[in-house]
């Protein structure tokens, strides 16, 4: 396609700057294509033809929305759409998710990989450990010595935990001895009375 050259027979700027633009918009329209890009991946293994349908549906919407801003019913269905997605989407996860965790109930390699790719954890080898504590205005930087701050904290904190339940739980320090099951119902059976009145 050949374009004429601009030529311009006024005299006034604005007029001028007017026509450039057009002519400058007819030559762009003119030399381009425009192509309707589809970015949107409906590969994930829980989509069904019901939620890509209504996702094509939303984008639709989406669209018409844009153009009419002032139209409170396109508006009010585009958003009914996006609810229903959402439900849909949370349902159709639920259940894929579920049927995979059923399929992988003796094998804890499998479960890890379905959790991992739940969370889209890609790397879980990256170190993610701490690698400077301060404890008792005390920097600690060796691994030994963060262990054992972790180690002196949580055994306190358990020591203190249990102290202030001692006098609700008397049995309490009969639990740590060999214990036989029916010792254990019987306590059960006592708590469950005593936190239900």
């Amino acid at each position: 396609m050949s374009l004429n050259p601009f030529n311009s027979e006024s005299t006034d700027v604005d007029t001028v700057v007017s026509e450039f633009c057009d002519y400058l918009s007819n030559a762009v329209s003119a030399s381009s294509s425009t192509e309707r890009v589809n970015n949107v991946s409906y590969k994930q293994p829980w989509a069904t033809a019901d939620y890509i349908a209504l996702c094509r549906r939303r984008n639709l919407l989406y669209g018409r929305k844009r153009k009419k801003q002032d139209n409170y019913f396109i508006l009010a269905e585009y958003n009914e759409v996006c609810n229903q997605i959402t439900s849909l989407k949370r349902r159709l996860k639920s259940e894929h998710y579920s049927k995979l965790f059923v399929t992988a109930t003796s094998n804890p390699r499998k479960r890890w990989k379905i959790l991992n790719s739940i969370v889209k954890n890609s790397d879980v080898s990256l170190s993610t450990g701490v690698s400077k504590l301060i404890s008792n205005n005390e920097c600690l930087q060796t691994p030994l010595q963060i262990s054992e701050a972790f180690n002196s904290h949580f055994a306190a904190v358990g020591r203190s935990y249990s102290e202030s339940f001692k006098e609700n739980f008397v049995l309490l320090p009969d639990l740590f001895r060999s214990v036989i099951p029916s010792i254990i119902t019987l306590i059960l059976r006592k708590y469950s009375v005593l936190l239900t009145t």
